[in-house]
Protein backbone atom coordinates (compact mmCIF):
# COMPACT_ATOMS: atom_id res chain seq x y z
CA UNK A 1 0.00 0.00 0.00
CA UNK A 2 2.61 2.49 -1.12
CA UNK A 3 4.67 2.06 2.03
CA UNK A 4 1.77 2.93 4.33
CA UNK A 5 2.51 2.03 7.95
CA UNK A 6 -0.41 0.38 9.66
CA UNK A 7 -0.52 0.30 13.43
CA UNK A 8 -3.96 -1.28 13.67
CA UNK A 9 -5.63 -2.93 10.69
CA UNK A 10 -9.25 -2.14 11.33
CA UNK A 11 -11.82 0.34 10.12
CA UNK A 12 -13.59 0.84 6.78
CA UNK A 13 -10.42 0.92 4.65
CA UNK A 14 -9.42 -2.55 5.77
CA UNK A 15 -12.94 -3.84 5.16
CA UNK A 16 -12.53 -3.26 1.42
CA UNK A 17 -11.15 -5.86 -0.96
CA UNK A 18 -7.74 -5.36 -2.57
CA UNK A 19 -9.19 -3.85 -5.75
CA UNK A 20 -11.15 -1.12 -3.99
CA UNK A 21 -8.27 -0.42 -1.59
CA UNK A 22 -6.10 0.28 -4.64
CA UNK A 23 -8.83 2.57 -5.95
CA UNK A 24 -8.82 4.53 -2.68
CA UNK A 25 -5.04 4.90 -2.83
CA UNK A 26 -5.03 6.07 -6.46
CA UNK A 27 -7.80 8.57 -5.83
CA UNK A 28 -5.89 9.96 -2.86
CA UNK A 29 -2.67 10.31 -4.86
CA UNK A 30 -4.65 12.34 -7.41
CA UNK A 31 -2.22 11.56 -10.24
CA UNK A 32 -4.67 9.83 -12.61
CA UNK A 33 -8.10 10.57 -14.02
CA UNK A 34 -11.06 8.36 -13.15
CA UNK A 35 -10.82 6.71 -16.56
CA UNK A 36 -7.11 5.96 -16.09
CA UNK A 37 -7.75 4.53 -12.62
CA UNK A 38 -10.55 2.31 -13.96
CA UNK A 39 -8.28 1.07 -16.72
CA UNK A 40 -5.49 0.19 -14.27
CA UNK A 41 -7.99 -1.67 -12.09
CA UNK A 42 -9.47 -3.47 -15.10
CA UNK A 43 -12.97 -2.19 -14.38
CA UNK A 44 -15.35 0.21 -16.06
CA UNK A 45 -15.56 3.90 -15.10
CA UNK A 46 -19.19 3.30 -14.07
CA UNK A 47 -18.02 0.70 -11.54
CA UNK A 48 -15.54 3.16 -10.06
CA UNK A 49 -18.33 5.75 -9.93
CA UNK A 50 -20.56 3.34 -7.97
CA UNK A 51 -17.72 2.63 -5.53
CA UNK A 52 -17.22 6.34 -4.90
CA UNK A 53 -20.90 6.73 -3.99
CA UNK A 54 -20.79 3.83 -1.52
CA UNK A 55 -20.78 4.91 2.15
CA UNK A 56 -18.13 2.41 3.23
CA UNK A 57 -15.89 3.47 0.34
CA UNK A 58 -16.24 7.14 1.35
CA UNK A 59 -15.36 6.31 4.94
CA UNK A 60 -12.41 4.28 3.70
CA UNK A 61 -11.16 7.31 1.76
CA UNK A 62 -11.39 9.45 4.89
CA UNK A 63 -9.57 6.85 6.99
CA UNK A 64 -6.80 6.42 4.45
CA UNK A 65 -6.31 10.19 4.20
CA UNK A 66 -6.01 10.46 7.98
CA UNK A 67 -3.49 7.62 8.12
CA UNK A 68 -1.31 9.09 5.40
CA UNK A 69 -1.51 12.71 6.54
CA UNK A 70 -0.94 11.92 10.20
CA UNK A 71 2.85 11.63 9.90
CA UNK A 72 3.15 14.88 7.99
CA UNK A 73 0.51 17.00 9.76
CA UNK A 74 2.75 18.58 12.39
CA UNK A 75 5.50 19.46 9.91
CA UNK A 76 2.94 20.92 7.52
CA UNK A 77 1.38 23.05 10.22
CA UNK A 78 4.78 24.29 11.34
CA UNK A 79 5.63 25.26 7.78
CA UNK A 80 2.36 27.10 7.26
CA UNK A 81 2.89 28.89 10.57
CA UNK A 82 6.40 29.92 9.50
CA UNK A 83 5.00 31.40 6.30
CA UNK A 84 2.93 33.82 8.38
CA UNK A 85 6.20 35.74 8.82
CA UNK A 86 7.19 35.60 5.15
CA UNK A 87 8.32 38.80 3.44
CA UNK A 88 5.56 38.63 0.88
CA UNK A 89 2.23 39.91 2.20
CA UNK A 90 0.49 37.65 -0.32
CA UNK A 91 2.22 34.58 1.15
CA UNK A 92 1.28 35.77 4.65
CA UNK A 93 -2.35 36.19 3.57
CA UNK A 94 -2.52 32.75 1.94
CA UNK A 95 -0.96 31.14 5.01
CA UNK A 96 -3.46 32.88 7.28
CA UNK A 97 -6.33 31.75 5.03
CA UNK A 98 -5.03 28.15 5.10
CA UNK A 99 -4.86 28.11 8.90
CA UNK A 100 -8.28 29.72 9.28
CA UNK A 101 -9.81 27.21 6.88
CA UNK A 102 -8.28 24.36 8.88
CA UNK A 103 -9.75 25.92 12.03
CA UNK A 104 -13.17 26.16 10.40
CA UNK A 105 -13.37 29.96 10.27
CA UNK A 106 -13.30 30.07 6.46
CA UNK A 107 -14.73 27.76 3.81
CA UNK A 108 -13.56 26.75 0.36
CA UNK A 109 -16.53 28.66 -1.07
CA UNK A 110 -15.28 31.99 0.24
CA UNK A 111 -14.14 34.74 -2.10
CA UNK A 112 -10.78 36.52 -1.58
CA UNK A 113 -12.62 39.71 -0.64
CA UNK A 114 -14.78 37.87 1.88
CA UNK A 115 -11.76 36.06 3.30
CA UNK A 116 -9.88 39.33 3.79
CA UNK A 117 -12.93 40.87 5.46
CA UNK A 118 -13.22 37.91 7.83
CA UNK A 119 -9.51 38.11 8.64
CA UNK A 120 -9.82 41.82 9.41
CA UNK A 121 -12.80 41.06 11.65
CA UNK A 122 -10.92 38.30 13.47
CA UNK A 123 -7.91 40.57 13.91
CA UNK A 124 -10.11 43.32 15.31
CA UNK A 125 -11.74 40.86 17.72
CA UNK A 126 -8.30 39.63 18.77
CA UNK A 127 -7.12 43.21 19.38
CA UNK A 128 -10.21 43.90 21.50
CA UNK A 129 -9.72 40.69 23.48
CA UNK A 130 -6.06 41.55 24.03
CA UNK A 131 -6.98 45.04 25.22
CA UNK A 132 -9.57 43.60 27.61
CA UNK A 133 -7.08 41.06 28.93
CA UNK A 134 -4.49 43.79 29.42
CA UNK A 135 -7.03 45.91 31.25
CA UNK A 136 -8.02 42.98 33.45
CA UNK A 137 -4.38 42.21 34.23
CA UNK A 138 -3.61 45.83 35.04
CA UNK A 139 -6.75 46.02 37.17
CA UNK A 140 -5.75 42.83 38.96
CA UNK A 141 -2.23 44.17 39.49
CA UNK A 142 -3.59 47.39 40.99
CA UNK A 143 -5.86 45.47 43.33
CA UNK A 144 -3.05 43.11 44.31
CA UNK A 145 -0.80 46.11 44.99
CA UNK A 146 -3.42 47.66 47.27
CA UNK A 147 -3.89 44.40 49.15
CA UNK A 148 -0.13 43.93 49.45
CA UNK A 149 0.22 47.39 50.96
CA UNK A 150 -2.61 46.66 53.36
CA UNK A 151 -1.03 43.37 54.33
CA UNK A 152 2.34 45.05 54.86
CA UNK A 153 0.77 47.64 57.12
CA UNK A 154 -0.76 45.04 59.38
CA UNK A 155 1.90 42.34 59.21
CA UNK A 156 5.09 44.38 59.30
CA UNK A 157 3.77 47.39 61.23
CA UNK A 158 5.22 49.73 58.60
CA UNK A 159 2.72 52.46 59.29
CA UNK A 160 1.88 54.47 62.34
CA UNK A 161 -0.92 53.36 64.62
CA UNK A 162 -2.91 56.40 63.56
CA UNK A 163 -2.85 55.24 59.92
CA UNK A 164 -4.18 51.79 60.84
CA UNK A 165 -6.90 53.42 62.91
CA UNK A 166 -7.90 55.36 59.84
CA UNK A 167 -8.40 52.08 58.01
CA UNK A 168 -10.01 49.94 60.69
CA UNK A 169 -11.80 50.17 64.00
CA UNK A 170 -10.06 48.89 67.16
CA UNK A 171 -12.22 45.74 67.06
CA UNK A 172 -11.34 45.13 63.41
CA UNK A 173 -7.65 45.56 64.21
CA UNK A 174 -7.96 42.84 66.87
CA UNK A 175 -9.53 40.59 64.24
CA UNK A 176 -6.65 41.33 61.85
CA UNK A 177 -4.07 40.59 64.52
CA UNK A 178 -5.71 37.24 65.22
CA UNK A 179 -6.00 36.54 61.51
CA UNK A 180 -2.22 36.75 61.20
CA UNK A 181 -1.76 33.92 63.68
CA UNK A 182 -1.65 30.31 62.56
CA UNK A 183 -3.41 28.78 65.56
CA UNK A 184 -6.96 28.82 64.20
CA UNK A 185 -8.95 27.12 61.46
CA UNK A 186 -12.41 28.71 61.77
CA UNK A 187 -13.09 32.37 62.53
CA UNK A 188 -16.61 33.61 63.33
CA UNK A 189 -17.27 37.34 63.54
CA UNK A 190 -20.77 37.93 64.91
CA UNK A 191 -22.78 40.71 66.43
CA UNK A 192 -24.79 43.86 65.86
CA UNK A 193 -25.86 45.32 62.54
CA UNK A 194 -23.57 47.97 61.00
CA UNK A 195 -20.79 46.92 63.37
CA UNK A 196 -18.11 46.34 60.69
CA UNK A 197 -18.11 42.53 60.60
CA UNK A 198 -18.58 42.07 56.87
CA UNK A 199 -16.22 44.89 55.97
CA UNK A 200 -13.30 43.29 57.77
CA UNK A 201 -14.23 39.83 56.50
CA UNK A 202 -14.28 41.11 52.92
CA UNK A 203 -10.69 42.28 53.29
CA UNK A 204 -9.74 39.02 54.99
CA UNK A 205 -11.25 37.21 52.00
CA UNK A 206 -8.80 38.98 49.68
CA UNK A 207 -5.89 38.31 52.02
CA UNK A 208 -6.91 34.66 52.18
CA UNK A 209 -6.88 34.35 48.39
CA UNK A 210 -3.32 35.67 48.28
CA UNK A 211 -2.29 33.31 51.08
CA UNK A 212 -3.95 30.37 49.29
CA UNK A 213 -2.15 31.27 46.07
CA UNK A 214 1.19 31.31 47.89
CA UNK A 215 0.58 27.87 49.40
CA UNK A 216 -0.53 26.56 46.00
CA UNK A 217 2.72 27.80 44.43
CA UNK A 218 4.69 25.94 47.08
CA UNK A 219 2.70 22.76 46.41
CA UNK A 220 2.72 23.12 42.62
CA UNK A 221 -1.07 23.47 42.37
CA UNK A 222 -2.09 25.32 39.20
CA UNK A 223 -5.53 26.54 40.24
CA UNK A 224 -6.58 26.10 43.87
CA UNK A 225 -10.30 26.38 44.64
CA UNK A 226 -11.91 28.53 47.31
CA UNK A 227 -15.57 28.57 48.39
CA UNK A 228 -17.40 31.89 48.51
CA UNK A 229 -20.72 31.19 50.23
CA UNK A 230 -23.82 33.19 51.00
CA UNK A 231 -27.55 32.74 51.36
CA UNK A 232 -28.12 33.58 47.68
CA UNK A 233 -26.37 35.02 44.65
CA UNK A 234 -27.93 38.38 45.50
CA UNK A 235 -26.51 38.49 49.02
CA UNK A 236 -23.05 37.51 47.77
CA UNK A 237 -23.23 40.26 45.18
CA UNK A 238 -24.57 42.94 47.52
CA UNK A 239 -22.63 42.11 50.68
CA UNK A 240 -19.27 41.10 49.23
CA UNK A 241 -18.58 41.57 45.53
CA UNK A 242 -20.12 45.00 45.06
CA UNK A 243 -18.44 46.25 48.22
CA UNK A 244 -15.05 45.05 46.95
CA UNK A 245 -15.69 46.58 43.55
CA UNK A 246 -16.50 49.92 45.14
CA UNK A 247 -13.49 49.79 47.45
CA UNK A 248 -10.78 48.34 45.20
CA UNK A 249 -12.19 48.56 41.68
CA UNK A 250 -12.20 44.79 41.20
CA UNK A 251 -14.07 43.65 38.09
CA UNK A 252 -15.33 40.10 38.65
CA UNK A 253 -15.71 37.90 35.56
CA UNK A 254 -17.83 34.78 36.02
CA UNK A 255 -17.65 31.59 33.99
CA UNK A 256 -20.72 29.62 32.91
CA UNK A 257 -20.73 27.81 36.27
CA UNK A 258 -20.88 31.01 38.32
CA UNK A 259 -17.23 30.85 39.40
CA UNK A 260 -14.54 33.50 38.98
CA UNK A 261 -10.77 33.62 39.35
CA UNK A 262 -8.96 36.23 41.44
CA UNK A 263 -5.24 36.29 42.30
CA UNK A 264 -4.90 32.91 40.58
CA UNK A 265 -7.48 31.24 42.83
CA UNK A 266 -10.76 29.87 41.48
CA UNK A 267 -13.64 31.06 43.65
CA UNK A 268 -16.61 28.69 43.59
CA UNK A 269 -19.85 30.32 44.72
CA UNK A 270 -22.16 28.28 46.94
CA UNK A 271 -25.63 29.27 48.10
CA UNK A 272 -26.30 28.23 51.67
CA UNK A 273 -29.97 29.20 51.90
CA UNK A 274 -31.22 25.70 51.08
CA UNK A 275 -30.03 22.10 50.90
CA UNK A 276 -29.61 22.48 47.13
CA UNK A 277 -26.44 24.43 47.86
CA UNK A 278 -24.68 21.11 48.37
CA UNK A 279 -24.55 20.53 44.62
CA UNK A 280 -22.00 23.25 43.90
CA UNK A 281 -19.36 21.98 46.32
CA UNK A 282 -19.90 18.27 46.93
CA UNK A 283 -16.79 16.30 46.02
CA UNK A 284 -14.44 19.28 45.65
CA UNK A 285 -11.29 19.97 47.64
CA UNK A 286 -11.26 23.56 48.83
CA UNK A 287 -8.38 25.67 50.09
CA UNK A 288 -10.69 27.71 52.28
CA UNK A 289 -14.09 29.35 52.51
CA UNK A 290 -15.75 32.65 53.30
CA UNK A 291 -19.33 32.22 54.55
CA UNK A 292 -21.45 35.36 54.68
CA UNK A 293 -24.53 35.44 56.96
CA UNK A 294 -23.58 32.08 58.44
CA UNK A 295 -26.52 31.85 60.86
CA UNK A 296 -28.90 31.80 57.88
CA UNK A 297 -27.07 28.87 56.29
CA UNK A 298 -28.59 25.43 56.02
CA UNK A 299 -26.66 23.40 58.58
CA UNK A 300 -26.01 20.53 56.17
CA UNK A 301 -24.53 22.93 53.60
CA UNK A 302 -22.40 24.61 56.28
CA UNK A 303 -21.11 21.22 57.43
CA UNK A 304 -20.34 20.25 53.84
CA UNK A 305 -18.31 23.44 53.35
CA UNK A 306 -16.42 22.63 56.53
CA UNK A 307 -15.69 19.13 55.21
CA UNK A 308 -14.59 20.37 51.78
CA UNK A 309 -11.94 22.68 53.27
CA UNK A 310 -9.32 19.96 53.57
CA UNK A 311 -6.45 21.34 51.47
CA UNK A 312 -3.23 22.30 53.23
CA UNK A 313 -3.70 25.48 55.26
CA UNK A 314 -7.43 25.73 54.52
CA UNK A 315 -9.33 28.10 56.81
CA UNK A 316 -12.95 29.25 57.10
CA UNK A 317 -14.09 32.81 57.79
CA UNK A 318 -17.70 33.55 58.77
CA UNK A 319 -19.75 36.58 59.65
CA UNK A 320 -23.27 36.67 61.01
CA UNK A 321 -25.88 38.55 62.95
CA UNK A 322 -27.15 36.88 66.13
CA UNK A 323 -30.05 34.44 66.10
CA UNK A 324 -31.71 32.10 68.59
CA UNK A 325 -29.35 31.38 71.54
CA UNK A 326 -29.87 27.66 70.85
CA UNK A 327 -28.76 28.04 67.24
CA UNK A 328 -26.32 25.35 66.08
CA UNK A 329 -23.77 27.95 64.94
CA UNK A 330 -23.57 29.40 68.44
CA UNK A 331 -23.60 26.09 70.31
CA UNK A 332 -21.34 24.07 68.01
CA UNK A 333 -18.89 26.76 66.94
CA UNK A 334 -18.94 30.06 68.85
CA UNK A 335 -19.31 28.38 72.25
CA UNK A 336 -16.93 25.55 71.36
CA UNK A 337 -13.99 25.76 73.77
CA UNK A 338 -12.18 22.66 72.52
CA UNK A 339 -8.67 23.75 71.56
CA UNK A 340 -8.46 21.05 68.90
CA UNK A 341 -11.39 22.65 67.06
CA UNK A 342 -9.22 25.75 66.49
CA UNK A 343 -12.19 28.13 66.48
CA UNK A 344 -11.86 31.84 67.25
CA UNK A 345 -14.74 34.29 67.43
CA UNK A 346 -15.28 38.01 67.90
CA UNK A 347 -18.36 39.72 69.30
CA UNK A 348 -19.28 43.09 67.76
CA UNK A 349 -21.63 45.75 69.12
CA UNK A 350 -22.80 48.79 67.19
CA UNK A 351 -20.49 50.94 69.33
CA UNK A 352 -17.51 48.98 67.96
CA UNK A 353 -17.94 50.75 64.63
CA UNK A 354 -16.13 53.98 65.39
CA UNK A 355 -16.67 55.19 61.83
CA UNK A 356 -20.41 55.61 62.38
CA UNK A 357 -21.54 59.08 63.38
CA UNK A 358 -22.81 59.69 66.88
CA UNK A 359 -26.11 60.88 65.44
CA UNK A 360 -26.62 57.61 63.57
CA UNK A 361 -25.82 55.47 66.62
CA UNK A 362 -28.08 57.52 68.88
CA UNK A 363 -30.92 57.39 66.36
CA UNK A 364 -30.49 53.66 65.80
CA UNK A 365 -30.53 52.93 69.52
CA UNK A 366 -33.54 55.15 70.13
CA UNK A 367 -35.57 53.69 67.26
CA UNK A 368 -34.86 50.01 67.96
CA UNK A 369 -37.51 48.26 70.09
CA UNK A 370 -36.30 47.05 73.45
CA UNK A 371 -35.92 43.36 74.14
CA UNK A 372 -34.82 40.83 71.53
CA UNK A 373 -34.39 43.34 68.67
CA UNK A 374 -32.28 45.70 70.76
CA UNK A 375 -30.18 42.84 72.10
CA UNK A 376 -29.47 41.52 68.61
CA UNK A 377 -29.24 44.67 66.48
CA UNK A 378 -27.50 46.96 68.97
CA UNK A 379 -25.73 44.76 71.50
CA UNK A 380 -25.06 41.84 69.17
CA UNK A 381 -26.40 39.26 71.62
CA UNK A 382 -27.95 35.88 70.80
Amino acid sequence: MSGLKKSVENGPFFQLDKLRQDAVIMLFNNELTNEQIAKKLHCSPSTLYKWKRDTTFKLAQEQYARMVVKDYKNDALKKVHELLNARSEMVQLQSAITILKMAGYLSDNSTPELDEAKIRKLKAEADIAEAKAKSMNENGDRVAEKIDKLFDKVLERKCRRMTINQLYTPKQIKVLQTYLRNDWRIMVNYGAVRAGKTQIDNDLFLLELKRVRKIADELGVDEPMYILAGVSSKTIQNNILQELTNKYGIDFHFDKHGSFTLFGVKCVTAFTGSISGLGAIRGMTASGAYINEASLANQAVFNEIDSRCSAKGARIICDTNPDNPEHWLKKDYIDNQNDDAKIVSFHFTIDDNTFLTDDYIKSKKASTPSGMFYDRDILGLW
